[in-house]
């Protein structure tokens, strides 16, 4: 189980670095791409920890206290992201318009996950914890993932516009 996660960190740590390259190459400006961007950053960031933290527990707790409380840990973590990232789409109101109905649905399904994370943990049944642990890492890589798509493509299409505006 700890390989997959060390791979899962693997993955935010490639995801992130491969947006250092793009923003170096492109400035994003713009608040939409700026929530973008430190949306990517911080769900890379959020996998990365989460990824190691069964492992550091395991030299304190044992198999089946080790995964309730990463479970709890990590479901309550990634409501509070989820809280924050609403919270600032909320602040610029530019941004209201452009919170697409994937947006929302999104941050349900977050919301969703984690619940059933902490639900888990409390449970005590190690297996289920464990798999929804690595589900909603899963979860937290795919929107990662989707924001570097959204700010590649969202300067793609400005520039394409700028494009035709010069044209």
């Amino acid at each position: 189980m700890f390989d997959t996660l060390q791979t899962f960190a693997e993955v935010a740590i490639g995801v992130a670095g491969f947006t250092g390259v793009i923003v170096a190459f492109r400035k994003v400006t713009d608040p939409l791409g700026q929530f973008r961007l430190k949306s990517l950053l911080s769900l890379s960031g959020e996998v990365i920890l989460f990824s190691f933290v069964p492992q550091m527990l395991t030299t304190v707790l044992g198999p089946k206290l080790l995964w309730s409380t990463a479970a709890v840990a990590y479901g309550i973590f990634h409501i509070a992201q989820i809280v924050f990232s609403y919270r600032a789409i909320k602040s610029v109101e530019e941004m209201v318009d452009f919170v697409e109905a994937l947006d929302q649905k999104s941050m349900i399904i977050g919301v969703l996950i984690s619940v059933s994370l902490i639900i888990a943990g409390f449970s005590g049944y190690t297996n289920i914890a464990q798999l929804v642990y690595t589900v909603l890492l899963l979860w937290a890589i795919g929107i990662a993932g989707l924001q570097f798509l959204r700010i590649l493509l969202l300067h793609t299409d400005k520039e394409a516009n700028q494009d035709q505006h010069d044209a």
